[in-house]
């Protein structure tokens, strides 16, 4: 909470708009963890994100189950999103159930992915209509954006062009960064960094490693963070960390008590 107040002072003093505060909560792993029981159980309770083991040897890996699309490319047609603006524990149905905060987060992001097209060079670019949806205990705001992407351009350029974004990051951007590297007293390693499948130059889909734990021996490091804004409530940031660890957190819990 010391380092959050540190960085909500930076808000309110005008000299961040918005900045993205990571915490890693640890916990043990089963006594007999099996990786890929834990991988189908995470597939089954999220259908609809990114779920993946990064397999570094058999007592270090990385495992995620992430809703956030960085790029999706196939040939020269492109898809991103902006997928800031959190709620927990609660039901929303509408954007009009949002407050101002979570709107003006997902604008910023927002904003900001269309400037990094902008300049990339994507042409006919679709911005379409806000969406809520949820993901595990929490709810976002989402804006997809469709767009044609130039023949000289590839997936793992134009991915280092828009990452990373104000959803993980902050705004100014390299302020921003500036700031979480003098703040946070963790190293975020692979979090928060872009994953997935590709095919060739021109075929890709990567995702931000979000929702994401780091195993190492029989400790599991769950990474999660959230955006704070001059309109935070510092309280209601803190336990949309939590909420987001038990995307990871529950499906541990579940193979214990089946242990």
């Amino acid at each position: 909470m010391h380092q959050a107040k540190k960085l909500y002072n930076k808000l309110t003093e005008g000299d961040l708009q918005k900045i993205v505060l990571s915490r890693v909560i640890c916990t043990s792993i089963p006594k007999h963890f099996e990786l890929g029981k834990f991988f189908g159980n995470l597939c089954q309770k999220y259908p609809n994100a990114f779920v993946y083991i990064l397999f570094v040897n058999k007592f270090n890996c990385w495992i995620g189950a992430t809703p956030e699309l960085l790029l999706e490319m196939q040939d020269n047609q492109g898809i991103t999103m902006s997928l800031a603006g959190s709620i927990y524990g609660k039901e929303i149905r509408n954007e009009e159930a949002w407050t101002k905060k979570e709107l003006d987060e997902n604008e910023f992001v927002s904003k900001y992915i269309m400037e990094k097209l902008l300049q990339s060079g994507a042409t006919g670019i679709k911005e379409m209509p806000m969406e809520t949806v949820a993901a595990g205990p929490v709810v976002h705001l989402r804006r997809l954006f469709r767009f044609n992407i130039p023949t000289n351009l590839n997936a793992i350029t134009l991915s280092m062009a828009l990452h990373p974004t104000p959803a993980v990051c902050g705004i100014p951007a390299n302020y921003a960064k500036e700031c979480i590297l003098h703040t946070e007293k963790h190293s975020r390693n692979y979090y928060s960094g872009f994953l997935g499948p590709v095919s060739g130059e021109t075929n890709a889909k990567f995702f931000v490693n979000l929702r994401c734990m780091h195993i190492d021996d029989k400790i599991a490091y769950i990474f999660t963070g959230s955006g704070l804004m001059p309109q935070s409530s510092l309280e209601n940031e803190w336990h949309e960390t939590q909420a987001k660890a038990q995307t990871l957190i529950s499906v541990i819990e579940d193979h214990n008590a089946n242990d």
